[in-house]
């Protein structure tokens, strides 16, 4: 919802007070900036209601005479972001704490991700970690060629790729 407001002009979103700070319309009337910001708001249910605030200048005849402001409702969005995080920071934990090496690739067979254990194990930092062949390194030559194998079998198949 877009509407014109003059600075400063305070109103309510679903029974929050949502208060634009003067500083940010002021800056896009005075400047002819686009600026945006988010905002946390706690309605009076509790609920938490996440906005993204956007505020332009209006131009008439080459001169700012208001500015236009848009609240978007970016809650749901936003409570799958730190749902994700959340995830993604459990298990990275996990993968910590686990015994053996770790790591991820994506399906072209980029590396993604390496558990400490590996760096530990291999030597190898991380530009050659993350270097699409930087595994190879560290793979006994005697055994390169089975893993070399059984590792294009996986990125072409889809399989899980596991070695001991």
């Amino acid at each position: 919802m877009g509407i014109v407001i003059p600075s400063g002009f305070s109103f309510n979103l679903d029974g929050s007070a949502v208060y634009l700070t003067m500083a940010s319309v002021f800056l896009a009337q005075a400047v002819g900036m686009d600026q945006s910001w988010d905002l946390s708001l706690r309605q009076q249910s509790s609920a938490e209601l996440f906005t993204r605030v956007s505020t332009s200048p209006i131009l008439r005849d080459g001169k700012i005479v208001g500015c236009l402001a848009m609240i978007t409702d970016v809650t749901e969005r936003t409570k799958a972001e730190r749902a994700l995080r959340r995830s993604d920071e459990q298990s990275r934990l996990l993968t910590e704490v686990l015994p053996q090496i770790v790591w991820t690739c994506t399906p072209s067979g980029q590396p993604e991700y390496f558990n400490q254990k590996w760096y530990a194990y291999s030597g190898l930092g991380e530009d050659n970690s993350f270097n699409a062949q930087g595994w190879l390194q560290v793979v006994h030559r005697e055994d390169l060629a089975s893993c070399t194998e059984r590792w294009e079998n996986a990125l072409r198949t889809g399989e899980t790729y596991e070695v001991e």
